[in-house]
């Protein structure tokens, strides 16, 4: 069971390196708060003062660029 959850903290901090490093602030800050503060779409969207479609559309560039 250790070795299973050393596994999966190995991948969530990799996965937020990788999103520190998408260089574009407004993507970093929707991941983050998406996926690291498991905010849902409404809660990103009042925090960081965009509207849930530019929500989504900044996901969607976030996105290509982390599965390039």
């Amino acid at each position: 069971m250790a070795k299973i959850t050393n596994e999966l903290i190995a991948e969530k901090n990799a996965t937020i390196d990788k999103i520190y490093n998408l260089k574009d602030n407004e993507q970093i800050k929707v991941m983050v708060l998406r996926y690291s503060e498991g905010m849902t779409w409404d809660e990103v969207s009042q925090e960081i003062g965009l509207s849930r479609r530019k929500n989504f559309k900044v996901h969607k560039q976030a996105m290509a660029k982390l599965n390039n």
